[in-house]
């Protein structure tokens, strides 16, 4: 199985893309941007092809009570990538559901701050690093809107192709 984002928008704070399962559009992709809006700060995965698994996330078992599956991304072929300065694999990068992005790290100025809030919050974010997957766009540019309805079906998909043993790659231009 072969999933495809194409980045096509993008901000300070955030990147839009759409996702597409062997050719077929499937979701939105928001994401953070290609550099950090300040030194330290987290960024967009680089271009490449990534395998694609399933796995237990424990960060996201530990808040839900229960295990949680999530897509997770590894490796580039024939590179040793580093991201956030540890091997990508390491990284615990996920297609999960969220709404906002914001490269800020948190605990910055200006950065995101723990807590509720909604989405027009400037400090605000759901993802550090992360690819959030969504059914459409919100009411600002980095904002998704239907996450989880978005994620299952498209996580389904992977599951059915890793349970026929195939291979899942995304490849991000």
């Amino acid at each position: 199985m072969k999933l495809a984002i194409d980045r096509f928008n993008k901000g300070a704070n955030w990147m839009r893309s759409n996702l597409t399962v062997d050719g077929v559009a499937q979701c939105k992709i928001l994401e953070l941007p290609p550099k950090p809006l300040v030194p330290g700060g987290i960024f967009a995965i680089p271009a490449g092809t990534y395998r694609v698994v399933i796995e237990r996330s424990p960060r996201f078992s530990a808040r839900a009570g229960h295990d949680v599956l999530l897509m997770r991304i590894l490796d580039l072929p024939g590179h040793t990538t580093l991201f956030h300065g540890k091997p990508i694999d390491e990284c615990g990068i996920l297609i999960h559901g969220g709404n906002v992005v914001n490269s800020i790290p948190v605990g910055q100025k200006g950065g995101p701050k723990p807590g509720p809030y909604d989405v027009n919050d400037p400090n605000r974010t759901d993802s550090d690093g992360c690819l959030l997957a969504g059914s459409g766009w919100g009411p600002n540019n980095r904002s998704t809107t239907g996450s989880q309805a978005a994620l299952g079906p498209l996580q389904a998909k992977v599951q059915a192709a890793l349970n026929r043993h195939e291979p899942v790659t995304l490849t991000i231009t």
